[in-house]
C-alpha cells in the first residue's frame, strides 16, 4: 500500500518516472510557496537489488531537483540492511569498495534492520541480531521517509504455493519448487522449472548422509537467486524438456499402434551451475562496480563491460528461433554464451604479462580498454595458472599502495 514494489520491473520503472516527476511539480509549487519539504528515500532490502536503486534514484533526484544540482548537498537515501554487513559473502575490500561509493553520496546503510510495519510516514523496524533471542537487545525504530522502495529479493510464486498444497507438488517452506540436477520435479517427473523458482536438489552418498537403505539423500545444492544461473540453466532445460516430450511422443504412437514395448524414460543432462560468477551494480553515474575472485572492480570501464554483456544477451532474442544451436554429442551447445566472434577477438587482447594484466583490471581511471579488461577476467576464470599469477599481483599492488597512503597521511 504504501511501498513501490520492484516487481513487476516494467511497473517499477513507471512508478519511479511518475514519483520523480511528482517530486520536481511539488518542488515548483514549494518554492512558489517558499516552503522546503525534503524528499526522503528508504530503500528496504541490503541485496544487490536494494543497492543499485538506491544510487540510481539518488542519481536521479540529483539531476532533476534544483537543491541537489549544485552539488552543495545529496539526496536523503536510506537502506535497512536486514545483515550486519552489506554483501556478507564478498571479500572485505569489495565491502570496502561499496562502502566507499556509497559514503561518497551519503547513502545512509541501517545495518540488523528487520521491518516490523510500515505506515504512511514511517517505516516501523527493530534493530539487532535477530538470531538473539533476546528482545532486550534489540531496539525499535521509526524510519520516516517520502518514498518507499520494497526490494528484499526473490519472492516464491503463487502458483507453486497453490500446486504445492492442491496438487502435492513437491516444494520447500519459501515456496521454490525442488527440482533435481536435470531441473525435474523431484514429485512430478513431467514439471520442470529453473531459475529464481526452483531449488536444485543434488543426490549425496556420504556415510553421514546415508539413509537406512544404503541410497543417497537428497540435499538442496547451494544455488544463488541470481540471473546468470537461471539463464545458463535455460540451454539444460530446454534440452530436457525437448527429450522429455519426444518420449512422451513415442509412447503415444505406440498406444495408437497397439505396441506396448516398454518406453525408457529419456537420458535427460544434468545441470551443472558455476562455482562463482561477476556480480555488477550500477552505481548510477556512469560507473559500475563489480565483484570477482574478492576483487573490487570500479569504473566507467566496468560500467561499458556491464552494457557489453547485458546487450549481448539481448542479442540473443533478436536472432531466428530457428537458427538456435542443435545439441551435439547429448551435451546442449551453450557456446551462445562464449564463443562469440566478439569474444574471440577479446581474448587477442589478454597481456602475457601477469603483471601487467593485474595492473589493469586493478585501475579506476576513465582511459581502461573495458574489452581488454573483459578479456582478462574471461582468462582468469578459465585458466588457474593464470588467475593466481595475476591475484599474487593485485595483493602486492594493494599492499604497495596502502603503505604509501600509510606513509603519505603520517608525513601530512
Amino acid at each position: 500500500q504504501y511501498t513501490i514494489p520492484t516487481r513487476p520491473i516494467d511497473q517499477l520503472v513507471k512508478r519511479l518516472r511518475r514519483a520523480g516527476q511528482e517530486l520536481v511539480e511539488e518542488r515548483q509549487e514549494e518554492q512558489a510557496d517558499n516552503g522546503n519539504n525534503e524528499p526522503r528515500l528508504v530503500v528496504i532490502g541490503g541485496g544487490a537489488a536494494g543497492i543499485e536503486l538506491s544510487m540510481a534514484v539518488h542519481s536521479q533526484w540529483k539531476s532533476i531537483l534544483p537543491q541537489f544540482k549544485t552539488g552543495d548537498s545529496e539526496p536523503n537515501v536510506c537502506v535497512l540492511d536486514g545483515n550486519a554487513q552489506l554483501v556478507p559473502g564478498e571479500s572485505d575490500a569489495a565491502r570496502h569498495q561499496l562502502q566507499s561509493i556509497l559514503r561518497a553520496k551519503q547513502i545512509d546503510v541501517l545495518p540488523n534492520c528487520h521491518v516490523t510495519g510500515i505506515d504512511a510516514d514511517f517505516v516501523h523496524v527493530t534493530v539487532g541480531d535477530s538470531s538473539d533471542h533476546n528482545s532486550n537487545n534489540r531496539n525499535n525504530k521509526k524510519v520516516s521517509y517520502t518514498h518507499c522502495i520494497w526490494a528484499t529479493g526473490a519472492g516464491a510464486h503463487p502458483l507453486a504455493f497453490s500446486l504445492g498444497q492442491h496438487r502435492g507438488l513437491d516444494v520447500t517452506s519459501h515456496g521454490w519448487i525442488r527440482v533435481n540436477e536435470q531441473l525435474q520435479s523431484t514429485s512430478h517427473p513431467f514439471v520442470f522449472a529453473a531459475g529464481d523458482c526452483a531449488s536444485i536438489m543434488t543426490t549425496t552418498t556420504t556415510t553421514t548422509t546415508m539413509n537406512t537403505t544404503g541410497e543417497g539423500t537428497l540435499r538442496p545444492l547451494s544455488v544463488p537467486k541470481a540471473g546468470v544461473y537461471a539463464v545458463r540453466s535455460g540451454p539444460i532445460l530446454i534440452e530436457n524438456l525437448t527429450r522429455q516430450l519426444e518420449a512422451l511422443q513415442l509412447e503415444e504412437q505406440q498406444q495408437q499402434a497397439n505396441e506396448y514395448d516398454a518406453v525408457l524414460a529419456p537420458d535427460l543432462i544434468p545441470y551443472q551451475p558455476q562455482d562463482d560468477f561477476l556480480k555488477l551494480l550500477v552505481c548510477g553515474d556512469g560507473t559500475a562496480l563489480g565483484f570477482r575472485f574478492d576483487l573490487a572492480l570500479y569504473g566507467k570501464w566496468v560500467m561499458e563491460m556491464k552494457d557489453d554483456i547485458d546487450q549481448g544477451f539481448m542479442d540473443l532474442f533478436r536472432v531466428n528461433l530457428d537458427e538456435a544451436p542443435p545439441s551435439q554429442d547429448g551435451t546442449y551447445n551453450t557456446t551462445q554464451y562464449d564463443d562469440t566472434p566478439q569474444a574471440r577477438q577479446r581474448a587477442k587482447l589478454v597481456p602475457h604479462d601477469t603483471k601487467e594484466a593485474a595492473g589493469i583490471i586493478q585501475r579506476q581511471d576513465d582511459g581502461v580498454n573495458y574489452q581488454q579488461a573483459w578479456a582478462i577476467l574471461r582468462r582468469m576464470a578459465n585458466d588457474q595458472d593464470y588467475r593466481d599469477q595475476v591475484l599474487r599481483h593485485t595483493a602486492t599492488n594493494t599492499a604497495t599502495n596502502t603503505a604509501t597512503n600509510t606513509a603519505t597521511n603520517t608525513a601530512t
